[in-house]
């Protein structure tokens, strides 16, 4: 412990203080306007007092009454140019819910400009109730838009020391980091903050070498009177700053970066400065007070920005690191905003320019590579890549240095996980490289990247692809000479880029080539008009911390169809030159798709742009599947419509509306599934069948090709019920439309044509699997009543199986439909002849189990005698058929048909789920198939 603090001495360096802040204050307000100049003046006012016609003012119950504050001439006369009915009435306050008022920063420094925004600490009394905070902040709110209307960006954050001195913090947002970075924050302000009106920090009266008892040293001075605590305010001390703070700080300033990297790349490299002196750290802040202690009053060795340069400077120095240390200097140019090949300071500005200028001439720049700086709102893509791989590269660099540091320190890191999460989502939505994935260069590097002429060339052939150069390239050589600025796989991402990246504007002109065959220009220019039209000068609204709490889900969403195809030629199917009408997916005579390929453009609330490029015969489902797999996560919110268009001369009207039509089908479907649904769309291609299927875990698009194989796939058992729809590509010679059409949760529902001895019988059990079969037929009752049987055996034993209950009749219900055919399909409810179902019926029960060996094993009854596969071996099929004939009257030869059967041993053996009704009609049909073969056989 030093020795006693001296109170006159201490005294005198308040004063010091005081007057360094008065110099900074006096500069900042050089820079501003009157009217913004009077905003600075009434600050104070407007939190000590409530006044209705001031700025700000929310109700006589919003906290007033600012600690240590006695309004100025300035402050009192700027009320009254606002409000004429202004008197201030100097009262008692019993206490000072604001204790003080602090701006954070580059005012008053060098590298303050107009340019530059007010990040304002509003410290408040710890025992503000939550009701008095919300009105505090809404005053807040209210002054910050009384700043914007005057040019100022301002911003508040509510303070409350205590708090702040344990740790706490505000909650992560796009401005204040959180958990993340405690100690380095306060280091920052304690170098930077302007008191505007209030208690002034302890911490300037608290020695550099007495850090290490920062707390012991404030209550001496309580202890021996020197200092009141109502006189101050504490946010603590920085005796030591823990490693597992660097992980937590380098994250928050690569988060940061994405949007202003010149700002997070001087705070990063700083960090990383401090990690070289760890564990006796010379802070900034501390080597600053050293600096007003001594005496010093030279306002460039006080400059916070200057001191930190210097620290820069002294440790990538001592790295050999020129590369990074040139481009923090770009970085603190940028941030000054002075341009010193260009302009002449006005008379405030003199004292910045004699800083810079000294600065520069230091490091070497001369006039050219000023007027390269100065140029930086006009740079281009290729100049803008280059600064942003630097910035980026160094962030990167900066951030695995910290991050390694920490967990090699520490282990642990120093940081909420919730913000830590928040954080992670907002560099993966920035940084992540996706396929298609729109990259956005140019975080606030240029002002301008438009071209005025740009040049799309496509590569056709087996490596084909998208080229952008410069300026009209139609000669190979100079294309060659010059190089790509951009190449993509396909042309809408190519524009996309050019859009979102600001390079492509409406004034530039347009030029297209490929190296063989003609390129449909007013196609290529139609696609441009349209994503200007739908995204205004490519400008996305920046994602809000809340944002980050949520998945990503999809904010705005576009399709291009046949974008890039030849709409003059190839596009045009041969012979249907003057055709209009049809279907688009099977177009006149030959059948032809006319969907060649689909584009999907995505933005997400992740600030995500994503392009999706489909192409082939399955382009449409293919593009109605992702998106499906990317709104997933349902939320009981309306999905943005999405926006499709077809820019092909040849029936592109008709295309858009397809497509616009195939995704309303199934995308409010696919919103409405219920937990344990999948959604089935089959379409018909080409002539060839295609099924998407969907869930909450995904989606995937197959080709079953003809009718049978797509029957095969339809009656496929599922733990989650299908909900089937069809396109309407799926033409007249099927029946599957109208059947789905009529389905209906949990009912089992059958439906036969017959005629001319054959019927064909579908089946759409309880989870929507489809059973299909074609049998004999002699009349309607004959085949319906042979089901019906096997439905009333063999349901309530399913049933038992899911209930764990032996039910006795089963609560399923069952339908029965009769199928008709004129011009189109439909359907008639029937039902059962309660006559004919009373009459006796052969009886065939069937219980399969499987063997050690794994086979299966039947047990088959016909009315009570017994047949089983361990007696009778590969004839059981044969002696069954073979009695079964001698039982008939005059031996008849029709089919047998099962009417029970029970195969849950035979299924559950390996643990699978709950048997499904398709199961039992599946190994019904199979046996019946053997049983007749043998009856013939015979």
């Amino acid at each position: 412990m030093a020795d006693k603090p001296d109170a006159k001495a201490l005294r005198a360096l308040l004063r010091r203080y005081l007057a360094i802040n008065e110099q900074r204050l006096k500069r900042t307000y050089e820079f501003l306007k009157p009217d913004q100049q009077a905003f600075l003046d009434l600050l104070p006012l407007l939190f000590h007092t409530n006044h209705p016609e001031l700025p700000g003012y929310v109700d006589e119950e919003t906290p007033a009454g600012l600690a240590e504050y006695q309004p100025s001439n300035a402050a009192l006369a700027a009320a009254k140019a606002l409000s004429r009915g202004f008197s201030y009435q100097r009262r008692a306050h019993r206490s000072f819910p604001i204790q003080s008022l602090f701006a954070m920063g580059s005012a008053g420094t060098v590298a303050y400009s107009e340019k530059s925004d007010f990040d304002m600490w509003l410290c408040h009394a710890p025992d503000l109730p939550p009701e008095a905070l919300e009105k505090l902040q809404a005053k807040c709110t209210a002054i910050e838009q009384w700043g914007d209307s005057l040019g100022l960006e301002v911003h508040f954050f509510l303070m409350n020391a205590e708090r702040f001195r344990g740790g706490e913090q505000v909650a992560l947002s796009s401005e204040s980091s959180g958990t993340a970075q405690y100690h380095f924050l306060l280091d920052e302000f304690y170098r930077t903050g302007l008191l505007l009106g209030g208690r002034f920090p302890v911490w300037w009266l608290v020695p550099p070498e007495e850090e290490g008892e920062y707390d012991v040293y404030v209550q001496r001075l309580y202890d021996e009177e020197i200092f009141h605590p109502n006189e101050v305010i504490d946010f603590g001390g920085l005796g030591h700053i823990p490693a597992s703070e660097f992980y937590g700080a380098s994250v928050w300033q690569v988060y940061k970066g994405i949007g202003s990297p010149y700002k997070s790349v001087l705070k990063i490299l700083l960090m990383e400065a401090y990690t070289s002196e760890f564990p006796t750290i010379e802070l900034l802040s501390v080597r600053f007070k050293r600096v007003v202690r001594d005496g010093e009053s030279d306002p460039a060795l006080l400059d916070p920005y200057l001191m930190l340069m210097t620290k820069l400077k002294e440790y990538l120095e001592g790295q050999g690191d020129g590369e990074r240390l040139d481009l923090a200097r770009r970085c603190f140019y940028f941030k000054v905003d002075a341009e010193l090949s260009r302009a002449r300071p006005r008379p405030h500005e003199v004292w910045r320019f004699e800083q810079l200028s000294g600065l520069t001439v230091a490091w070497g720049w001369d006039r050219a590579w000023l007027y390269t700086l100065d140029s930086r709102p006009t740079w281009k893509v290729e100049r803008v890549l280059e600064e942003r791989k630097a910035l980026f590269g160094a962030l990167t660099q900066s951030y695995q240095a910290l991050s390694d540091f920490a967990r090699r320190q520490a282990g642990a890191m120093m940081i909420d996980p919730k913000d830590l999460d928040l954080l992670g989502r907002k560099l993966y939505s920035a940084f992540k490289r996706k396929a298609g994935k729109i990259e956005l260069i140019n975080p606030g590097i240029s002002a301008d990247l438009a071209e005025e002429r740009l040049t799309f060339f496509h590569q056709r052939g087996e490596h084909q692809a998208w080229f952008l150069y410069r300026d009209d390239a139609s000669d190979a050589a100079k294309r060659k000479r010059q190089g790509p600025i951009k190449h993509a796989a396909n042309l809408v991402e190519l524009i996309a880029w050019c859009h979102f990246n600001g390079v492509l504007e409406r004034r530039t002109q347009l030029f297209a080539y490929a190296n063989r065959g003609g390129v449909d220009l007013k196609q290529i220019q139609e696609v441009v008009t349209h994503l200007q039209r739908l995204f205004p000068g490519g400008e996305i609204p920046e994602p809000s911390m809340e944002d980050f709490a949520r998945p990503e889900r999809i904010e705005r969403s576009a399709a291009v169809v046949n974008a890039g195809i030849d709409s003059g030629g190839s596009m045009t199917p041969s012979g249907l030159q003057g055709a209009q009408g049809g279907d688009i997916f099977n177009h006149g005579p030959t059948g032809e798709n006319l969907v060649r390929s689909v584009d999907l453009l995505m933005i997400n609330s992740w600030h995500e742009i994503l392009t999706h490029h489909f192409a082939g015969p399955a382009a449409a489902l293919d593009a109605v599947a992702e998106y499906l797999r990317v709104v997933r996560p349902l939320e009981n919110r309306e999905l943005p419509p999405i926006d499709i268009r077809c820019f092909s001369f040849f029936q592109g009207t008709g295309i858009s509306q397809k497509m616009q039509r195939l995704f309303s089908l199934a995308v409010p479907r696919m919103q409405a599934l219920g937990e344990g649904e999948r959604l089935r769309l089959v379409a018909r291609i080409g002539r060839s069948y295609h099924l998407l299927e969907a869930d909450r875990d995904g989606a995937v698009v197959s080709r079953p090709g003809a009718i049978e194989p797509l029957l095969g796939t339809l009656a496929a058992p599922s733990e989650r019920r299908a909900v089937t729809l069809f396109d309407g590509s799926v033409g007249r010679d099927t029946p599957l439309p109208v059947i789905f059409g009529q389905h209906k949760t949990g009912a089992i529902q059958l439906f036969y044509n017959g005629a001319a001895g054959q019927a064909e019988v579908y089946v759409v059990d309880e989870q929507g699997s489809l059973f299909h079969q074609v049998q004999p037929y002699h009349d309607a009752q004959t085949l319906l009543i042979q089901f019906h049987r096997f439905f009333s055996a063999v349901l309530p034993r399913r049933d038992a199986a899911l209930n764990g209950d032996p039910l006795e009749h089963s609560t399923a219900r069952v339908e029965y439909y009769q199928l008709r055919r004129d011009k189109k399909w439909d359907v008639r409810r029937v039902g059962i002849d309660e006559s004919r179902q009373a009459q006796r019926y052969f009886n065939v029960q069937v219980i399969g189990e499987s063997g050690d060996d794994g086979a299966a094993r039947y047990t088959i009854y016909c009315d009570h005698e017994e047949f089983s596969s361990f007696e009778h071996g590969n004839r059981l099929f044969t002696e069954i058929a073979r009695y079964v004939l001698e039982r008939r009257r005059g031996g008849e030869r029709y089919p047998i048909y099962i009417t029970d059967i029970d195969i849950s041993r035979l299924l559950h053996r390996g643990g699978r789920g709950p048997l499904q009704t398709i199961q039992f009609l599946n190994y019904k049909a199979r046996i019946e198939e053997r049983l007749n073969s043998a009856l013939q056989g015979l």
